[in-house]
This record gives structure tokens, C-alpha cells and sequence, in this order.
């Protein structure tokens, strides 16, 4: 089953290839959310971290490094290493040492965690190759990712492009059962195949011959070598965007790849052939045509900036080659690659053009082998030959990317989106280093592509450090509606003037992303305001959802579209199904006086119904606004919207009662509310209440409205949340 972010994130889908915000269907890939801690400040010096693995000559990993042991160069110019950890044994050293004069250094303990995005080629493999990937990913979660691993599903089929089927989360039975619900009927890639049938036509038969039976076999290779190369294209093109969207997540993101890889021919061509095989003699002789192919020079430059882009994104990629998993020996395999037999022969004959993608005795060039050691080599990776010895590789992936080093120094570049090349050694002989190549400066926000756009704006709503962020929390809240044919819920933001004031640019985004109690997202929506109309006033941001049943956290992200500029805010919420008769509640909403505010809605998705929530909650918005955060100490009483209704009541009265319950000791106040308005609406009526604050000290405070309705006897109870500010 697909998770789609409607979506980044791994995220994510996030999805990837498209658009990460697709859609917002209740299968959403799972985000990791840290909830309850601060918003950090934003830091204006910006430190580089590097993650580096270091292991002796055997491959096991040194955990004995100390920052002195390190030398990393940028350009070519040495840097001072001022923030070192070391991660590995269950231990983690932490060593700080700013330069004399430098600015206070941003907190990065425990920064980098160990990411795997686990990729399950389709496009290039085999399905006894998928179901045998599907086996090794399910033992490599269950036996290798820890407590604390970000783990992600990824995939990729000529069929369905790029999917994300969970981003990452450290929810590991979930990630489990994303590769679990992967099928092998998604293996549609045959190139191997298709690279072999051509290259041995080629040996033999001239393209330009006459023969109606071989010319008809030129035509049919030709035309599936053309589609193997454009889906190459696309391939490589939809992986390289995901490389350069990497960028965005901080540390090493470590990938385990599933796959029989790009066949080196379909990429760089075949090199001149100086011998064939005389069918007639049964013996080897000059071929009937001499052939010298260059390579692709559309696929070859993608080929390159895909493995220059992951390498710089600080991606290792562990690949498995799947290939083995399908080899099969035959008696006649290795007379086939020299003829002997007329193995290949014989197929022309009979029309069935056609090789043995599992011989173990084809010729490398026409397989993927080259091109998945050269990722894993240019990635600081390592290729693994053999599928069936998952168990043991997949320990060794463990191991490596299990012990790791955090190194942190500050740039002298400036930040112009430029790649600049880091080089990092270890002063221990015998020692071998695994550290990415380089590193590309933050470049313009208004410079960055949707997919990193949104990559930004998952990691402005779950990193709380994210550095784009303003150190000023947005109020938010969420109102529950008791309406049977529509629950959902109401987002409310109120933007503060000084927030708005901070935006520079041309227009400012409004998102609002709903996620469930799985942490799952569930809604994303988006509204837009062009920044002169509301820089330096508040501004009251609202999005309509429809939701069922169902407890949700609702985060709110505001950013500038020029700067990237930021901020965010974030608030609980539950659904509950209302009852089937009686009086219904609907959460109240606060209102503070505040004339001037500005407003912008969310636009409503078009395959979903959603409340009147704007004619239910009526009010003046010229004079008030929703009271998302705190009330000032010296207020008096505040002003309560609660909706209300009961299914097949001609007539209603309604008797009330409230009070308020501190929310750290648990002590009740009794209040007594004043009905000053009254609305009426199909879905919903309304009463606005003048609620007294008399008495209350700041703090945070539950206030329990029940009501009764005397004319069918039913009774409801709402609860909203009011903080009093300490001055």
C-alpha cells in the first residue's frame, strides 16, 4: 500500500518524483514529531557537521578517535574541528572548543541520528531478485535498526516512477510493514535482458541487412534498447532530484539498495569487439560486424551528476545486488557466451530472440555490477555481490553505519548555494575514512525547487531545530465541530505583527498539516497572502478539515516565500463522534478585542466536504479576533462562541453553567456566563457568552461549559483551554 503525504518527507514523501503534497488520503507516510519542547532561537553562524566512519584495514569500525586524531580540509584549506562526538559502544562523547572570538555556538549533541532510506529498485531487478530484497529488508529492520533510527520505504518501478511508501519514522513495525506490503508484480524493468538480445544481434548481424526474418529482430531490439533508455532517463532524473532534496536532511542518510542496477552498456556504450565466434566452424573468429559504441550522451552526464549530487548530500548507498538471487547454472551456460552449441544462434532462428538474464557466466558489461559499485565507491558506501548473503552484509551495514564520528567546524565560505569539497583523514595509520565528498552552501530560498521547498517547510514543522525559524511560537488552536453529517475540525492561527513584520518578501505561505494520533499526516492546507497586505498587523490564518473521529495534532507553518523566513505553532485537538440524539456541543471559541486584523483562509480540497465553520463561528472580525494564546492579566472577562445543536428540535432553551479548572492543581471556579448573542444556522445555532475572568491568577486554566436543553431534557459538556498571562 502506497503512504502518500497528499506530500517530505523520508518525507519526505514523501511524493518525491511529483508533488510530495499530492493529495491527503488517511494512508500518509509517518513523520517523526517531537512535541512539548521549546522552539529554538535562530542562530546566525551556521556550523558545518560532518559525519564520518572510520574502520582499520578488516573494515571494523574505530571507536577510539579522539577530535585531535581528525584533519578536514574545505578547499583544500584546513578548518579547526571545534565540535566533535562520537557515536558508537552505547556511548556517546561530546568535546567542545570554540575559537577565541567566535560567535556562541548553536547546540548540536545528539544532532545526527542514523537514517536509512531502504530502496527497492523495480525498475532494474528481477522478482526473484524483489522477493528476496523484501526478505533481506524485513531481517535488516528487525535485526539491525535500533530504538532511535529513522527508518524510510522507498521505491522506484517503471510502471509507477518514484514512491514513498513510509518517510522516515522510528516507528520500526511500521516501516516493517510498509516493506512487508511491497509485492514483486511491481518488476516491470527488463533492460538487462533487452541489453544483452541487442549487443549479441549486433555481433553478428548488420543493422542495415537485407534479411526480412533479422531485420525484423534488428528492429524489435532496437525499439526495446530505445524505451530501456528512456526509462534510464527518467530514473536517473527523478534520483537525482531526490539527491539534491537530500541536502535539506542534516547527517548521513545511509541507503540500502535493492537492485541488478543500470546496465553499464545501456550507459557507456560497448567497446569495439575484436573477436566473435564462426557458428559455421563452431570456433572463434573476426565478427561479421565490427561495432564501437560511445555510450548514451544524454544518460552519461545524468549518470554522472546523480552519483556527484548523492555523494555531495552525504548519502552512502549500501547496495545489494539482487542479480544473485536469480543465477541459476547451467550445463551449457558458458558455451552460450562463446556460441559453441549455437545457443544464441538458435534463438534467432526460431524467432525467439532471447538470453539467460540469470547465466553466471554473461558478460559483466551488460549487467549493473559496474554501476552499482560505482555508487557505492562514490557514495563511501560498499557494494555487496551476493543477495542470499544478506544476514552477514546486512550485520556489516550495521556495524558501520552503527559507530560514527560527528565533526564541526565553521565555513568561511559564504553562502551562495556553491559545492565545496571537504576532505577529511585520520592521523592513525591503517586507518580508512568514509566521509562525504563535500557539501553545497545553503542557497537562496527563492532559488530552491518545489521538492525542496517542501522539504523545508516538513522540516520547519518537525525539526525544532530548524534554523529558518523565528524564535517567536505562533498561537494556535483547533475547534471540534458536533455535527453529524461532518465532523472535522477548525484551525485557527493568529500570526502576531511582529512576526508578519519580519517578512520582506513578495508573499507569505500559510500551511496548516493535521496529523493523527500515529503520527501519520491526515490533511495539509494552504492559503497565500501577498506580504504588503499584512506586514506588521496580526493576522488570523484558518483552514477547514474534514476529519473523522479521532485524536490530532495541528501544526500551523507561516514562511516567507522570498527568505524562507519562518514560523510555526502547533496545537491538540479530538474528535469525537457526536451522539446519535440530544444536545450536541462544539468546541468554544475565545475572541479577544482586536480591530485591524488581517485574514487568509485555506483553500478547501476540492474532493472533500467541509462545515460552514465561518458562518457557524460568527462574529465581527472587524473588532475581535480568536484569542489563540494568552489573555493579558488585566482583562476582565473574555467572549466564548459555542455552537450547539439538537437533531429534530423544532425549538430549543438552553440553561448554562461554567467554570473554570487550574490546570496544575486541579482547583475549580465557578463562573457564571451571560448569554449576549444568539446566531442561527442549518447546521449549527450559536451563543456568544460574556465569560468573568474575576479572581484568576496567571496560568493555564480548563474551561467546562455544560449546558442543558429543558425542552428535550439532554445535557452536553464542551471544554476549551484559557491562559492568563504573568503580566
Amino acid at each position: 500500500m502506497m503512504h502518500r503525504a497528499g506530500l517530505c518527507l523520508f518525507a519526505a514523501a514523501i511524493v518525491f518524483g511529483t508533488a510530495i503534497f499530492g493529495s491527503a488520503d488517511a494512508t500518509a507516510p509517518s513523520y517523526r514529531q517531537d512535541q512539548g519542547k521549546p522552539i529554538q532561537h535562530e542562530v546566525s553562524v551556521t556550523v558545518r557537521l560532518v559525519q564520518v566512519y572510520v574502520t582499520d584495514k578488516s573494515g571494523k569500525p574505530i571507536l577510539d578517535l579522539s577530535k585531535d586524531d581528525f584533519v578536514v580540509t574545505d578547499d583544500g584549506a584546513p578548518v579547526a574541528v571545534t565540535e566533535f562526538e562520537r557515536h558508537g559502544s552505547g556511548a556517546l562523547a561530546v568535546s567542545k572548543s570554540p575559537e577565541a572570538g567566535a560567535a556562541p555556538t548553536p547546540e548540536v549533541k545528539g544532532l545526527l541520528s542514523r537514517k536509512y532510506f531502504i530502496f527497492f529498485d523495480f525498475a532494474f531487478n528481477s522478482p526473484i531478485g524483489a522477493i528476496a530484497a523484501v526478505k533481506a529488508a524485513q531481517h535488516f529492520i528487525d535485526t539491525e535498526a535500533a530504538p532511535g533510527d529513522e527508518v524510510a520505504v522507498l521505491s522506484y518501478s517503471a510502471a509507477k516512477g518514484f514512491r514513498v511508501h513510509e518517510f522516515l519514522t522510528t516507528d520500526l513495525a511500521k516501516a516493517r510493514q510498509a516493506v512487508a506490503d511491497l509485492s514483486a508484480k511491481e518488476i516491470s524493468g527488463r533492460a538487462e535482458e533487452i541489453e544483452r538480445e541487442y549487443w549479441d544481434l549486433r555481433k553478428y548481424v548488420s543493422p542495415d541487412t537485407q534479411d526480412p526474418f533479422l531485420r525484423g529482430e534488428v528492429l524489435r531490439t532496437e525499439a526495446g534498447r530505445r524505451q530501456s533508455q528512456y526509462q534510464a532517463q527518467d530514473y536517473l532524473s527523478t534520483l537525482t532530484a531526490l539527491a539534491k532534496a537530500m541536502r535539506l536532511v542534516p547527517g548521513s542518510k545511509s541507503f540500502v539498495l535493492f537492485s541488478t542496477g543500470l546496465p553499464t552498456t545501456l550507459v557507456q556504450g560497448n567497446p569495439a569487439i575484436d573477436q566473435g565466434t564462426d557458428f559455421a566452424r563452431g570456433k572463434v573468429s573476426q565478427p561479421t560486424v565490427f561495432m564501437h559504441d560511445m555510450g548514451d550522451r544524454t544518460l552519461q552526464p545524468l549518470w554522472d551528476e546523480l552519483l556527484r549530487e548523492f555523494s555531495a548530500s552525504n548519502c552512502p548507498f549500501f547496495a545489494f545486488d539482487t542479480r544473485e538471487a536469480a543465477k541459476q547454472t547451467s550445463l551449457f551456460g558458458a558455451e552460450t557466451m562463446v556460441g559453441a552449441g549455437s545457443a544464441t544462434m538458435t534463438g534467432f532462428k526460431s524467432g525467439l530472440l532471447g538470453t539467460d538474464t540469470t547465466n553466471p557466466f554473461a558478460d559483466d558489461k551488460f549487467t549493473g555490477i559496474d554501476a552499482l559499485r560505482a555508487l557505492s565507491k562514490r557514495t563511501s558506501g560498499r557494494y555487496f555481490s551476493n543477495i542470499a548473503s544478506f544476514k552477514e552484509n546486512l550485520a556489516a551495514v550495521g556495524d558501520l553505519t552503527g559507530a560514527f564520528y560527528v565533526l564541526g567546524y565553521y565555513p568561511a565560505s559564504a553562502e551562495d548555494g556553491k559545492f565545496h569539497r571537504v576532505k577529511v583523514e585520520v592521523k592513525r595509520k591503517g586507518a580508512r575514512v568514509m566521509a562525504p565528498s563535500g557539501f553545497f552552501d545553503p542557497k537562496p530560498f527563492a532559488s530552491y525547487t518545489k521538492l525542496e521547498k517542501d522539504l523545508h517547510l516538513f522540516d520547519l514543522a518537525l525539526n525544532q531545530r530548524a534554523v529558518s525559524r523565528l524564535p517567536i511560537g505562533l498561537p494556535v488552536i483547533a475547534l471540534a465541530s458536533g455535527a453529524a453529517d461532518g465532523p472535522g475540525l477548525r484551525v485557527l492561527a493568529r500570526v502576531p505583527g511582529g512576526v508578519t513584520a519580519r517578512f520582506t518578501g513578495g508573499a507569505v505561505e500559510y500551511v496548516s498539516i493535521v496529523f493523527d494520533d500515529k503520527g501519520d499526516i491526515r490533511d495539509v492546507r494552504r492559503g497565500e497572502m501577498d506580504a504588503r497586505d499584512g506586514r506588521g498587523r496580526a493576522v488570523v490564518f484558518g483552514a477547514s478539515v474534514a476529519l473523522g473521529p479521532g485524536d490530532y495534532t495541528c501544526r500551523v507553518v507561516v514562511r516567507d516565500m522570498d527568505t524562507g523566513l519562518s514560523a510555526v505553532g502547533a496545537a491538540k485537538a479530538a474528535v469525537r463522534a457526536p451522539q446519535p440524539q440530544g444536545l450536541r456541543l462544539w468546541t468554544p471559541l475565545i475572541l479577544a478585542a482586536e480591530p485591524g486584523t488581517a485574514g487568509v483562509e485555506a483553500r478547501s480540497a476540492k474532493d472533500r466536504r467541509t462545515l460552514p465553520w465561518a458562518e457557524v463561528y460568527a462574529y465581527d472580525r472587524s473588532a475581535f479576533a480568536p484569542a489563540a494564546g494568552s489573555v493579558p492579566r488585566s482583562a476582565t472577562r473574555v467572549l466564548a462562541i459555542v455552537p450547539f445543536s439538537v437533531p429534530g428540535a423544532v425549538e430549543t432553551d438552553l440553561a448554562l453553567s461554567a467554570r473554570f479548572i487550574n490546570a496544575a492543581d486541579g482547583r475549580a471556579y465557578p463562573v457564571s456566563p451571560a448569554v449576549i448573542a444568539r446566531t442561527a444556522h442549518p447546521v449549527a445555532s450559536a451563543l456568544t457568552l460574556e465569560i468573568p475572568l474575576d479572581g484568576l491568577a496567571p496560568g493555564a486554566y480548563h474551561l467546562d461549559i455544560n449546558a442543558e436543553d429543558r425542552v428535550s431534557g439532554t445535557k452536553a459538556m464542551t471544554r476549551t483551554t484559557v491562559t492568563i498571562a504573568a503580566d
